[in-house]
């Protein structure tokens, strides 16, 4: 489906694995580490790579149909499971607004959901003062010089994970969580996980917000 005034394109995949409940099950013999979080407000653990390999074969195809990329192949793929624990107060600034993966046109997420309806989903953005929905390579040093400029503005908001609109952002797109949907976007799509107040934040598979997610890098394929 196409979002906000600048058409970026999200896929929304339900019922994606035929048998979800094995991949949450290997979840749970694995170490959540911190040490692999980046700035993800909780821990992460190594994805079983089969299943890695196969989301990327059967994705890449797709992505380049949807987003007319012409031939391609990756370049690069990270691939994590991830549950969010940290309470908002604990969130660094950078982590109460939306944000990118990468300015890479060429860079896109796979979000699989291993988790209820309750754990949220996820939310995309415009951002008000640019009006930037992408940030691309282009617009990276004007995204930055805004956010710095907005900095005291946000220091006096509530401190939250961001969810809907504020003083410097507007939603244009949400997808509820739903345990085995599978998301695919654009990773400079302004995005944030749509984290709910009552939401456990626990680091345990079975009853947290578990998530699959893969980062793929392509490059064209030369003719």
């Amino acid at each position: 489906m196409p979002v906000g005034v600048e058409g970026e394109q999200i896929i929304v995949i339900d019922d994606a694995l035929q048998h979800p409940d094995e991949l949450i099950r290997f979840a749970t013999t694995q170490r959540f580490d911190e040490t692999l979080n980046g700035l993800y407000p909780g821990p992460r653990a190594p994805l079983p790579l089969d299943y890695a390999e196969a989301v990327v074969a059967r994705a890449t195809p797709l992505i380049a149909q949807s987003w007319k990329l012409g031939p391609i192949r990756p370049a690069h793929v990270d691939c994590v499971y991830s549950i969010v624990t940290k309470a908002p107060k604990q969130l660094l600034p950078m982590q109460r607004h939306p944000h990118i993966d990468t300015s890479s046109p060429w860079h896109f997420a796979v979000l699989h959901f291993l988790c209820d309806a309750h754990f949220g989903g996820t939310a995309f953005f415009r951002h008000r003062t640019t009006g930037f929905e992408t940030i691309t390579p282009d617009r990276e040093a004007i995204w930055n010089a805004a956010l710095e400029k907005e900095k005291p503005r946000r220091a006096a908001l509530p401190v939250r994970y961001i969810a809907d609109d504020d003083p410097d952002f507007e939603r244009i797109a949400t997808v509820g969580a739903r345990r085995n949907r599978m998301l695919i976007y654009r990773s400079n799509l302004l995005h944030s996980g749509v984290i709910p107040t009552d939401m456990p934040l626990v680091a345990d598979p079975l009853r947290g917000r578990l998530t699959a997610n893969i980062f793929i890098g392509y490059r064209p394929t030369s003719p």
